[in-house]
C-alpha cells in the first residue's frame, strides 16, 4: 500500500483535464480545485414570514422545515488553490 503523501494526492487530483474559458476580466481554468481549506457550516431555523418577507424582492423563496424557514452560512477560509498559494 501506497503511504501517504500530500504531493503524490496533489498530482493525482491536479492531473484533470481543465478548459479556459474567456470571461470580463480575463479567463479562468474550469474547475478549479481548492485544497488545504477551513469550512464552517451553519443552519439556523427562523420565523418562516419573516424570511419571506426579507426575500421578496429577490428570485429567492424560503423553504418550509417543520413550519420554519432555513437561514444557512457558510464560511470559507482558502489558502492554497491548483498547488500556489492564494
Amino acid at each position: 500500500m501506497e503511504e501517504h503523501n500530500e504531493n503524490n494526492d496533489q498530482r493525482k487530483i491536479f492531473t484533470i483535464p481543465t478548459e479556459t474559458f474567456k470571461m470580463s476580466k480575463g479567463t479562468v481554468e474550469l474547475p478549479i480545485y481548492y485544497y488545504d481549506y477551513g469550512y464552517a457550516h451553519f443552519i439556523f431555523f427562523v420565523n418562516y414570514e419573516a424570511a419571506k418577507k426579507k426575500l421578496e424582492e429577490t428570485a429567492f423563496l424560503p423553504c418550509k422545515f417543520f413550519g420554519k424557514a432555513i437561514a444557512l452560512l457558510n464560511f470559507f477560509s482558502i489558502s492554497r488553490h491548483r498547488n500556489r498559494p492564494l
